[in-house]
């Protein structure tokens, strides 16, 4: 967002008395690529691989290319490189053979794509577009003439030579293989959706996204309802270091395989990314979100949830509550294997 005199814009007043200067989910209304606002890019009938980053604040993308002159969707995407690296294959997203079938970018998130302008005419102007809500998914719908337009292709002629037929460079219609040499280990199958043979999944831990709302809006949004500092259970590990001593929810050991179920209350959605190691996507579900809510509540003492406590049930077994191994108030935050359901 800018002001009159071309200035950035943001608000300096928060939502809550809590964080008086807090703003939990800024979105501004535009869409800068590379520090221009709505630029376009000059290009030749050919491939060309970018890097796609979403360097927004709060805002989900769904990108897709349309044709400005005549409406239609397309070319399409290939995706062939995440933020884990690259994919054993393109994955092509393609609007006009699935219906809204477009790349959804999370803020933070990363994509290698290849797109092919070869076919299109000089003067072919290419729009990439926007089709997210926001708040994602459920919020306000993308405005056409701001927030729903990135950036914009012009399609020029060859003059580097190498156009069309003549290009060189890898061409992900054939859907060739990426990675010859390292391949993706499976660790989920992808015709089942189940651990791949050979998988052996040591633990199972269950996290859930805990949003503590308070009279203007979010205050935290917690893991497990647990602060990231000052967290102290029984079911904690604590070790010492020269320094302090440090609270551990989850310590897993090396060589093994652990599946992770992400449970999200809040009412948004949340990009989630582990440091360090890689991990697989299984699957995604609808659940009943105010069912769950209502049972995992009910299992705090008294009945009622109580923020930044921590989960309701003992992480390693799923039984009472546990007693504090300190005077210091239980601050909870294990990822819950054995939240309710």
């Amino acid at each position: 967002m800018f002001d009159v005199n071309g200035q950035l814009l943001f608000p300096n007043a928060g939502l809550n008395v809590d964080h008086p200067f807090w703003i939990p989910e800024f979105v501004g209304d535009t869409i800068v690529v590379n520090g221009k606002a709505w630029p376009f890019l000059d290009v030749e009938p050919k491939r060309y691989r970018f890097l796609f980053l979403n360097g927004s604040n709060a805002r989900a993308y769904e990108l897709f290319l349309i044709d400005k002159a005549t409406g239609v969707k397309g070319p399409p995407l290939y995706v062939i490189g995440t933020d884990q690296g690259y994919l054993d294959k393109p994955a092509k997203i393609d609007p006009n053979v699935k219906p809204n079938h477009v790349l959804v970018m999370m803020p933070g998130e990363r994509y290698e794509v290849i797109i092919d302008f070869a076919g299109f005419a000089a003067g072919t102007r290419l729009l990439l577009a926007n089709s997210a809500r926001t708040p994602y998914p459920a919020g306000a719908p993308a405005a056409g003439g701001t927030t729903g337009r990135i950036l914009e292709f012009r399609v020029g002629a060859c003059t580097s030579g190498t156009c069309g037929a003549t290009d060189p460079s890898y061409d992900p219609a054939g859907l060739g293989t990426i990675r010859v040499v390292n391949p993706i280990q499976r660790l989920v199958d992808p015709l089942t959706g189940a651990p791949a043979p050979g998988t052996t999944v040591h633990k199972v831990r269950r996290l859930t996204l805990n949003e503590y709302i308070g009279p203007g809006g979010p205050l935290e949004v917690l893991v497990n309802n647990t602060r990231y500092v000052g967290a102290v259970r029984a079911d904690f590990t604590p070790i010492t270091t020269k320094w302090n001593v440090t609270q551990y929810s989850e310590l897993p050991n090396e060589g093994e395989t652990e599946l992770w179920e992400i449970v999200n209350l809040t009412a948004d959605a949340h990009p989630i990314h582990p440091h360090l190691v890689a991990f697989q996507l299984m699957n995604r579900q609808a659940f009943d979100v105010r069912g769950y809510n209502t049972v995992y509540d009910g299992s705090f003492p008294g009945m009622t949830y109580v923020p930044s406590l921590g989960p309701p049930l003992d992480y390693n077994c799923g039984g009472p509550p546990p007693v504090a191994a300190s005077s210091t108030p239980p601050w909870a935050g294990a990822p819950s294997a054995e939240t309710p359901t």
